[in-house]
């Protein structure tokens, strides 16, 4: 079984000449939304002040409170790639949202460094509002967050290109989402692949999709993705979904993870793991370790399918299902291999 460990795990450093990382600091009871503000004794009011101040390599720091229509706040904020966004802890420093559209969102500007969000919680009301949207951004880490309510947690897209995407979601609580608390959907460039690390969170009430798919120009299905000691728990469960479909002879190559999670779907399959490998001559090599999983669904455990394999291309898939609890009322884990497809 070939897993490679993320050979590139850590984020990618951009070095920009002469670049200087400030703080901006935000307070929504004692700060003033002024030019000559924005110091720790001298904070901004508004998050949305100081992230249309923040350039990348910058941090904003949240200082506990409220941040909402009623303290001044402008929907959706606009955080810049490689700007830093900190609050306090997730339990004193909370951004609401009662309007449509994302609470936050990230978007263009790929390559410029890595964007980080922590320790703070993102609160929706209402059935319409996306906590995070995340476009096009090369670099982007979660972690300590917890995103309460509203019809999607966090909506990550590769926008109009493909990008060597690396996002880290880790740590984080995923609460009462409506629809998706979590859709992840990354295209490489084809040089170099995607990174996906999900770990450690916890995810009550929405389901969780990860895809790594062909869906823009030139893009590459590429990558690695860790799927890694979650709990998921009242959904529809965990969605995982491989797609090779440009019809071209570049080599493809994934890896997924799927290793020591807590999985309960109230509404269906606990996992299910798609791949389709198609076009008029592809190569790609898939290698998938499902292992030490604790999954249960309404109908089934796991559920993986291939949607077949195109000739005269020459392509592999590996699955490895090892030491797991699979259970469901249908059968506990269901294999489906489609026909090869022209």
């Amino acid at each position: 079984m070939k897993i490679s460990w993320l050979s590139r795990l850590g984020i990618a450093l951009f070095v920009a000449p002469a670049a200087l990382a400030h703080d901006l600091h935000v307070d929504p009871k004692l700060g003033l939304d002024l030019p000559d503000r924005g110091s720790a004794t001298s904070p901004f009011r508004t998050l949305s002040y100081a992230c249309a101040r923040a350039a990348a390599t910058d941090t904003v720091r949240l200082a506990e409170g409220v941040y909402d229509q009623a303290s001044g706040e402008t929907f959706p904020i606009d955080l810049r790639p490689g700007v830093t966004l900190t609050g306090s802890t997730p339990a004193t420093t909370r951004i609401e949202h009662a309007g449509p559209g994302p609470a936050i969102l990230v978007e263009g500007a790929h390559g410029i460094g890595a964007t980080t969000i922590r320790e703070l919680t993102v609160a929706l009301d209402g059935a319409h509002p996306t906590s995070l949207a995340i476009e096009s951004s090369h670099s982007v880490t979660l972690n300590r967050c917890r995103i309460v309510g509203g019809s999607e947690g966090l909506l990550y897209l590769p926008g109009d290109h493909p990008t060597p995407d690396v996002l880290r979601i880790e740590d984080s609580w995923f609460l009462h989402q409506q629809s998706l608390s979590v859709d992840v959907r990354v295209a490489s460039n084809g040089t170099v692949p995607s990174e996906v690390v999900f770990s450690r969170n916890l995810v009550l009430g929405g389901d969780v999709s990860v895809t790594l798919a062909e869906d823009l120009p030139g893009a590459l299905a590429n990558g690695s993705i860790v799927i890694a000691a979650n709990t998921l728990a009242g959904g529809s469960g965990l969605l995982a979904n491989q797609s090779w479909t440009s019809p071209d002879m570049r080599p493809r190559s994934a890896q997924w993870l799927i290793k020591e999670n807590r999985i309960t779907s109230s509404s269906g399959t606990g996992l299910d793991f798609e791949y389709a490998m198609q076009g008029s001559a592809l190569r790609a090599e898939l290698d998938v370790l499902i292992e030490a999983n604790t999954i249960s669904g309404l109908l089934g455990g796991v559920r993986t399918a291939c949607a077949g394999t195109s000739l005269p291309g020459v392509s592999t898939a590996e699955i490895s299902i090892a030491y797991n609890d699979f259970q469901g009322t249908t059968s506990g884990l269901e294999i489906v291999i489609d026909p090869p497809t022209s």
